[in-house]
């Protein structure tokens, strides 16, 4: 059941219009996509097996199996660098670099978006609560083309975590904006509330209901969809066999709560 008190939205009046509280046994395949491309490769550490749904929580593991290492990423929508490379349908040794989307489960423009979440406890691995548009990097624009938002990353194991913005794809043509490292309390055993409210004119990002970073340098005025997912350090869009990992306690978990979006009553 949906606890509303654990929601810490801005000010305002808000009316959710998306959410999942991960009730249930499983993952709902009508809410989110397993992600496993990328860059039109397969990832071989995203694994389906790594997504666990259990006790009213997502999980997403860090875990070993037969030697290699492996974990969870899901999404609410796609964009051609998650699809492969598909040949010309009139020739045969080029190919065609726009793979076909996948319909996307869940798409927004604007609002406040909220995950709950617990940080992993082991290094050598981290996870991700981040907004991506199916047209990233299509055009310099960014109000047209997307913007990555990273609502939360956390890399080290020290409750330190950073928020950014990625526009004009990730090439010669990057571009970036980032709040800087800052710190969480009670990481270790704590949920906190991750959040970004996006309007027309800025985006601006908050830890538990208060403000920690803005920025008008990119704010995109097209559909964004969810996206929450761990990497294994170093393992790039393969597998990864550094002692980082292996010297973790397996199997480490990336959790989420409750993952909503909001839309302003009164624009």
């Amino acid at each position: 059941m949906m606890d509303p008190q654990t929601s810490t939205l801005p000010p305002g009046e808000w009316e959710m219009v998306w959410n999942d509280e991960f009730e249930g046994t499983e993952l709902n395949t009508e809410k989110w996509l397993y992600r496993q491309h990328r860059f039109g490769a397969v990832v071989p550490q995203w694994c389906p097996e790594a997504v666990v749904v259990r006790d009213g929580h997502l999980e997403l593991l860090a875990m070993e199996k037969d030697g290699e290492y492996y974990c969870g990423a899901i999404q609410t929508g796609a964009n051609s660098m998650d699809m492969p490379k598909q040949k010309l349908c009139w020739h045969d040794e080029l190919s065609w670099n726009i793979g076909p989307l996948k319909k996307p489960t869940f798409e927004h423009t604007y609002g406040y978006w909220e995950a709950r979440c617990k940080l992993p406890t082991q290094h050598g691995w981290w996870g991700a609560f981040w907004l991506q548009s199916s047209t990233i990097g299509t055009c310099l624009d960014p109000a047209r083309a997307g913007v990555e938002f990273d609502v939360l990353e956390s890399f080290k194991r020290n409750g330190e975590i950073v928020q950014n913005l990625h526009w004009g794809g990730y090439g010669e043509d990057h571009q970036h904006d980032g709040s800087g490292p800052f710190q969480v309390d009670d990481w270790q055993s704590g949920w906190h509330n991750y959040g970004v409210n996006w309007t027309p004119e800025a985006v601006v990002f908050y830890l538990d209901g208060k403000e920690t970073w803005r920025s008008s340098a990119a704010v995109p005025h097209c559909p964004q969809f969810l996206l929450l997912t761990t990497e294994i350090q170093g393992a790039q869009g393969g597998q990864q066999k550094g002692d980082r990992i292996k010297s973790a306690a397996l199997p480490d978990r990336f959790m989420v709560d409750h993952v909503r979006v909001f839309d302003p009553l009164h624009i």
